[in-house]
């Protein structure tokens, strides 16, 4: 910049200089038309940077626009959506759950995905990969023992082994969980599958 400040002014004292030494005439006119062409020349010296430096943008930006057209022609950018849109859904499942002192390992979340029906979006099921809570055991604590039950009957004497664990009826909680995964979502309780694991 001040380069190009030093030349207007060397510009300016020249063409005053000229101006003056110059018998009236052809010859003073010449000069003075050729000194204000290199004038105007001069002033618009940094305005050629200025228009390259906007043609470039300009270029960077078609290019980066012909990119996100080639993305959206190709499908790319919807598939990309959708799976960020159905990965936010499922953790907020996990958090709302975790929220209602339920740890929910995997939420798996499918959606309707086509961009033609008025239902685009909306959640059509859930599945939740569930631990079962289990209790904080004490350290000190000692294992209840189960005895075995002694039967008689007509058939005799015979002890029954309790072998065969009792299941834990998890319907209550598994209408809880699906309650709160359908606030979450929007989706019908008969669309969503609750699984249950032991793993913590």
């Amino acid at each position: 910049m001040l380069e190009w400040a030093v030349k207007i002014s060397c510009a300016a004292v020249l063409f005053t200089v000229i101006s003056y030494v110059l018998p009236g005439g052809k010859l003073r006119k010449a000069s003075l038309t050729t000194m204000s062409f290199i004038f105007l020349t001069l002033i618009m010296l940094p305005l050629k940077d200025v228009a390259a430096d906007i043609i470039n943008r300009k270029y960077i930006l078609e290019e980066e626009k012909n990119s996100v057209i080639n993305q959206v022609e190709s499908g790319n950018i919807n598939n990309q959506i959708i799976e960020e849109y159905k990965k936010r859904i499922a953790d907020e499942i996990i958090r709302e759950l975790e929220v209602n002192n339920f740890k929910c390992i995997k939420a798996f979340v499918s959606v309707d995905e086509n961009t033609d029906s008025e239902k685009f979006g909306n959640v059509l099921n859930v599945v939740c990969d569930m631990t079962v809570k289990r209790e904080n055991e004490k350290e000190n604590s000692v294992d209840s023992i189960k005895v075995p039950q002694i039967v008689i009957d007509k058939s005799g004497i015979r002890i029954e082994s309790d072998t065969e664990k009792e299941e834990v009826d998890l319907s209550d909680e598994e209408t809880i969980i699906a309650e709160i995964v359908a606030n979450v979502t929007g989706v019908d309780k008969s669309r969503i599958l609750i699984r249950w694991s032991d793993l913590k």
